[in-house]
């Protein structure tokens, strides 16, 4: 079973993204800030990371960087409604495998991800 790790500050983007992919038969988790998501790094090594880009304290670009270092094989997705080119250059070859702009389409969500999984297969 598929381990996803959710970060976002906005708690019903966790909980909706939990469900979807629990739902598909993923084990997932959830963390509201970049200090907490490390500890689950640690913790549950997660196979895909799913992050939103703007959050407090560490953004989504700073925790991918310490993600990297950490566990490099992770899969990792970026959610954000800032659509930034500089982004893609900051994290490229940093396991970062596809981006979604929010407001997202869950069902668009769900799609990549599952196959994204059956790629690696």
């Amino acid at each position: 079973m598929k381990k996803i790790l959710i970060v976002d500050d906005q708690t019903n983007i966790c909980l909706l993204l939990s469900a979807v992919f629990s739902a598909e038969g993923y084990h997932t988790f959830q963390a509201s800030s970049g200090k907490q998501a490390l500890e689950f790094i640690r913790m549950v090594s997660p196979d895909i990371l799913i992050t939103d880009l703007k959050m407090p304290e560490m953004d989504g670009i700073q925790l991918i960087n310490k993600v990297h270092a950490l566990k490099p094989d992770v899969d990792i997705f970026l959610m954000s409604a800032y659509c930034e080119l500089s982004v893609t250059t900051q994290v490229e070859g940093k396991g970062v495998k596809g981006f979604f702009p929010k407001p997202f389409d869950i069902d668009e969500v769900r799609m990549k991800i599952n196959e994204h999984v059956l790629a690696q297969i």
